[in-house]
């Protein structure tokens, strides 16, 4: 389990923290402020400030990090819509698909016939 610096189990997400990195050997850990979007058993996923949603990254015991003291809310990811302003151009689409055979559909050669059931 992680240790989640007295923050609740059901009350993490939306919650600012600060996560330091250290990019560059020897150089000083650099702090970035983020919010939590995502939670699983032993893990934060964190978005930061002025980063697509894209480049959040999961944050554990591993990580430098701590909640931030600011009550500021997290601002909207670049490229965000916002309430009363056009919609912007579609940049992703995401499908899910599901496999289910067509009803009296035959199974391919060399599917076993369980393999087609749904």
């Amino acid at each position: 389990r992680m240790d989640l610096k007295g923050g609740k189990p059901g009350a993490l997400v939306g919650r600012r923290l600060t996560v330091k990195y250290q990019e560059d050997e020897g150089a000083p850990a650099v702090p970035y402020l983020g919010v939590v979007t995502w939670t699983e058993p032993g893990r934060l996923y964190a978005c930061f400030d002025g980063f697509d949603e894209a480049d959040g990254a999961w944050v554990d015991d591993s990580d430098e990090w701590g909640w931030s003291p600011s009550a500021q809310p997290a601002p909207d990811p670049p490229g965000a819509w916002t309430p009363g302003e056009p919609a912007p151009p579609i940049d992703k689409i995401f499908l899910s698909r599901e496999c289910k055979p067509a009803a009296g559909a035959v199974p391919a050669a060399g599917v076993p016939p369980d393999a087609a059931e749904p």
